[in-house]
């Protein structure tokens, strides 16, 4: 038996698990999914879909929410066709495309952070989203405000790994495997 190169082995197999294990446990790319429901206005026309909020970067980063024709033109924004921002210092989050905004207000962006059955939008400066906590707007004139009764859902979204984080954990578990097979 070559001891050298069996201490080499042993010392390459504990850098491949260690790279493995390094790996995996990075933080994996998670976001909380919020659905709307019973999202009305006062024109009768209504709002649904989703958003999605990431935690790391805490901001929306998937989006698809359409809203039906009433005192303005139906308008769907997803994360293709339109922009989505905070305005922070008046805590709402708009979906922004051309002239078109939906807003939606939140006491503070935190509570986007934590899945619950039932978050009701809502916002000390009323004036920008309604008093009941959202609305649309061409350019914010014409406009319409949201009617009581909306909530939004969620449930935490499946962690997937970067591809980074996926790459190197392939090459990682293919090194400890080389090494395993030359022992």
């Amino acid at each position: 038996m070559n001891f050298p190169s069996l201490r080499l082995s042993r010392v390459g197999a504990r850098l491949a698990a260690g790279l493995a294990l390094v790996t995996l446990s990075c933080a994996a790319h998670a976001g909380v999914v919020w659905q709307l429901h019973d999202f009305a206005f006062t024109d009768g026309a209504t709002a649904a879909g989703s958003f999605t909020w990431d935690e790391t970067l805490h901001r929306p980063t998937a989006w698809n929410i359409s809203t039906t024709a009433g005192v303005l033109a139906a308008q769907t924004y997803t994360d293709a066709n339109s922009m989505a921002g905070l305005a922070t210092s008046l805590n709402f989050l708009v979906f922004h495309v051309g002239v078109r905004d939906f807003r939606i207000g939140f006491p503070d962006f935190s509570v986007l952070e934590t899945p619950v059955a039932h978050l009701v939008p809502n916002n000390p400066n009323s004036g920008f989203v309604g008093p009941n906590g959202y609305l649309e707007c061409d350019n914010c004139y014409p406009y319409r405000t949201g009617v009581a009764g909306a909530y939004l859902s969620a449930l935490p979204e499946t962690n997937v790994p970067e591809p980074s984080t996926a790459a190197l954990s392939i090459l990682a578990l293919g090194l400890l495997a080389a090494v395993r097979r030359r022992a």
